[in-house]
């Protein structure tokens, strides 16, 4: 009885969420069994959009809540992944143009709650970040190292 939410992007959080809280029983494994592929130029994942960014922010926030109402033994592992894609979409909003950036920007006003109580280090270093510089700040400091990231790979792959 657990479905894909309709109608909406990044439905696979809240798919994967229900499954988890209906079914206890677990096991985690660090084996990627896939991988998304970024970088296509012709992939969904790399074209950002306000409605990718609106609707995945608000399938992260629901999930976490859910997360933190759960007795799930993995419920702050999970809730802490979902906080660091949180953040990740930060990065993503500097490549919108104007005025969807301001809009995207806007959505992330209710960011001091959903990375609050983080498990992961990174994650309140980087909502830590946020808090002190700002959103406006911290998506274009994140942007550029998503960037040079990007670079770093293709001149390992030429080299």
């Amino acid at each position: 009885r657990i479905f894909f939410m309709e109608n909406t992007l990044s439905e696979d959080i809240d798919y994967t969420t229900r499954v988890f809280l209906a079914e206890p029983k677990i096991l985690f494994t660090h084996s990627p069994y896939y991988y998304y592929n970024v970088d296509q130029g012709d992939s969904l994942m790399d074209k950002p959009t306000l409605r990718r960014i609106r609707e995945t922010l608000n399938v992260i926030s629901i999930s976490i809540e859910k997360l933190r109402q759960s007795s799930f033994s993995y419920g702050d592992l999970m809730i802490a992944r979902f906080q660091f894609e949180y953040i990740m979409n930060l990065a993503r909003t500097p490549e919108l143009g104007q005025p969807n950036r301001t809009e995207a920007l806007g959505l992330f006003g209710n960011q001091r709650e959903v990375l609050k109580g983080s498990a992961d280090p990174v994650v309140r270093m980087l909502a830590g970040m946020i808090n002190l510089f700002g959103v406006r700040t911290c998506s274009g400091m994140l942007y550029k190292v998503k960037m040079l990231r990007r670079w770093i790979r293709g001149n390992r792959k030429e080299g």
